[in-house]
């Protein structure tokens, strides 16, 4: 058997990083959020008004409910220009949230 006490300081360091890990968390879903709205191709606005974020305790989801939206994923749009739209919207937001952290 293992048993593992924490002293104050332990948790107090531990509280901080899952504190930061939610702070990031919420950044890159804000910033990924944002950026499938706006790879997301437009003709009336309908798929792009459709993302919304759902948040819990420790995960945050990002849903489009519009009918078509999987079409428009596989590139149903030439606005897509055979990218899609969430391949596109993670790697802006990957290369968004490099530069802010450096």
């Amino acid at each position: 058997m293992i048993n593992v006490t924490l002293t104050p300081s332990a948790k107090v360091t531990g509280k901080k990083v899952r504190d930061e890990v939610r702070k990031e968390l919420q950044g890159f879903s804000t910033a990924l959020l944002s950026n499938l709205v706006s790879e997301t191709p437009i003709d009336k606005g309908r798929a792009r008004r459709g993302w919304v974020a759902r948040q819990g305790k420790d995960k945050v989801k990002l849903v489009n409910r519009v009918p078509y939206i999987e079409s428009l994923e596989r590139n149903r749009s030439k606005q897509t220009q055979g990218q899609g739209i969430i391949k596109p919207a993670v790697s802006r937001t990957q290369a968004g949230r490099k530069r802010r952290v450096r």
